[in-house]
């Protein structure tokens, strides 16, 4: 029942994650009728870069409601009635084992993976979106060409007529196909004709392959970041901001223990006492507290105002003084 707690978090917040993502990708200017499950579906693969740094604060907050449920029905009493200790510190290790194996698996192998597939679809809409979305069997560019046809694949379109702006020109071919280049597009007619009229005479020549290059619209290209790299490629990176987040994923890797060590002893406790209501809020609050730091010494780490040791010293710090406040306050 914990899991279901804790999978149902996981989608509640990854859902609005996602509707944040697809909003981002949509470029409102253009029509993206054709282009919206492309949308919804690439977004999809960047959820799990997401979900890491989200873990421990959604584990905390499973296990409050799980209690919550035990609390409530008097299950409770009978599980504390049936289970000694050690059964209790054997179910906190598995559930606590499970999650860390899951937490190292999506951060190293999983969302790397993901995110490189996140991007290439980002991409190839993107620069769809900048030559126009067909609809309705045509799709313009701006003051470039209009083309139309009967069947399309991806970037292939068959039965193909076109009309290019400039010189005039009337294009009728089998087919056609749009090539990204380091400068712009090549959209390369293959089996045709091409009329082309001026005010002296009108001329048709037959081809096997017409190229029609557009180098003013230069297609994005993709780019390595941050997130397409695991931990121990991240801290042998020669760019410091790299390295930085790779600290940064060792720093979670120790919340996340941090907190698992932190909750050893709350599934079996009454939600309802003081001491433990006090001690959810605890941990709660400075597990935020502990976030921002994090973040805040990151800023530090990349004006180079503080060396790496000086970033762990204090996180480590803080996560003792974390541990002493909690343990405190509970007894």
């Amino acid at each position: 029942m914990f899991f279901k707690y804790l999978i149902n978090l996981i989608f509640l917040f990854l859902g609005l994650i996602w509707i944040s993502q697809t909003l981002r990708i949509i470029d409102i200017k253009y029509s993206i009728s054709n282009q919206l499950l492309d949308i919804l579906s690439s977004s999809l693969f960047v959820l799990p870069s997401y979900l890491n740094p989200l873990l421990p604060i959604l584990i905390i907050f499973s296990y409050i409601l799980f209690n919550y449920k035990l609390t409530s029905s008097n299950e409770m009493i009978i599980i504390n009635q049936y289970f000694n200790q050690k059964s209790k510190v054997l179910f906190q290790f598995i559930i606590s084992f499970f999650i860390f194996i899951f937490y190292i698996l999506n951060n190293e192998i999983i969302s790397p993976l993901t995110y490189q597939t996140y991007k290439e679809k980002e991409l190839e809409i993107r620069n769809n979106l900048k030559l126009g979305v067909p609809a309705n069997n045509e799709f313009h560019i701006e003051n470039d060409l209009s083309i139309f046809f009967k069947e399309s694949e991806k970037n292939t379109f068959y039965k193909v007529e076109a009309i290019i702006f400039e010189n005039n020109q009337f294009i009728i071919s089998d087919r056609l196909n749009i090539e990204y280049t380091d400068n712009g597009y090549n959209i390369v007619f293959l089996n045709g004709y091409r009329i082309q009229m001026s005010n002296l005479e009108i001329s048709k020549t037959i081809f096997k392959k017409f190229v029609y290059n557009l180098k003013n619209k230069s297609p994005d290209k993709l780019s390595f970041d941050k997130e397409h790299f695991n931990t121990f490629q991240l801290l042998k990176m020669k760019k410091e901001d790299f390295r930085i987040y790779g600290h940064n994923r060792v720093v979670h890797y120790f919340l996340l223990v941090l907190t698992l060590f932190l909750l050893n002893d709350v599934v079996f406790k009454n939600s309802r006492n003081k001491n433990e209501k006090l001690f959810r809020f605890n941990l709660v609050f400075l597990v935020i507290i502990f976030y921002l730091a994090n973040s805040y010494f990151q800023y530090l780490l990349l004006l180079n105002q503080i060396e790496i040791i000086i970033y762990y010293i204090s996180l480590t710090i803080l996560a003792l003084i974390m541990i002493i406040i909690i343990k405190f306050k509970k007894t």
